[in-house]
């Protein structure tokens, strides 16, 4: 089965707009993975201006190689979404099956969320950026958690959990933060996550579920 998913954030602006094409090509032993990305509007910014915000005139992307297995049943689940013939006003993600042009998927959020993490597979996998890695404080008992896309496994304090699911809901709660409105510190204190070198605080709730997700993690 052949799977392709174009697409493009429609609220970005230049120099961080882009648009994406995703092939997947699902056989029997392997599935060979083809992805092209492409910056939009750089003609429009200064190269002083790219510079400042560490890009250059041409940042475009291309890519092709083996995805781990175990991301099988998520690039299947692409096919079975349901579709609607217009595309979202904040993404545009469309899904094309074999030869047939689908559709846009209707349930946005879960499509977004599928297709940035295996963009992120494929960005760790060659090598562009680190698996991501965060730690926690939580009852005064430290956390480390790293999320390895390319192999789709979750590590806690060095533990190594495919439990990806879990993963997924541990990685949401810690977003769920308005870090915008936190203010954080050097140093850690309890129920707490550090982001760019500052720790910020865990309210009650996010952190009990938390707790509950790592618990669960095997």
């Amino acid at each position: 089965m052949v799977i392709t998913i174009s697409y493009q954030p429609q609220h970005l602006a230049p120099p961080f707009a882009y648009a994406a094409v995703f092939k997947f090509e699902i056989g029997s032993k392997e599935i060979t993975a083809e992805l092209t990305l492409e910056y939009l509007g750089r003609d429009t910014i200064s190269l002083d201006e790219l510079k400042a915000e560490g890009f250059t005139k041409n940042d475009d992307y291309s890519w092709r190689g083996v995805i781990d297995p175990k991301w099988k049943a998520d690039i299947l689940s692409f096919s079975t979404l349901q579709i609607q013939s217009e595309p979202d006003s904040e993404i545009y993600l469309h899904i094309a099956i074999e030869d047939e042009q689908k559709g846009f998927a209707k349930d946005i959020q879960s499509a977004d969320v599928l297709f940035q993490e295996l963009l992120q597979a494929v960005i760790e996998q060659d090598q562009i950026e680190a698996p991501l890695k965060i730690q926690l404080r939580l009852n005064n008992k430290p956390y480390e958690i790293t999320w390895e896309f390319s192999k789709r496994v979750i590590n806690k304090n060095e533990i190594e959990s495919k439990d990806w699911e879990t993963g997924r809901e541990i990685m949401n709660h810690i977003y769920a933060l308005d870090f915008d409105k936190l203010t954080g510190i050097r140093k850690p204190s309890s129920d707490s996550v550090l982001l760019d070198e500052l720790w910020y605080p865990i309210n009650d709730n996010i952190k009990n579920n938390l707790i509950s997700n790592l618990e669960n993690l095997g």
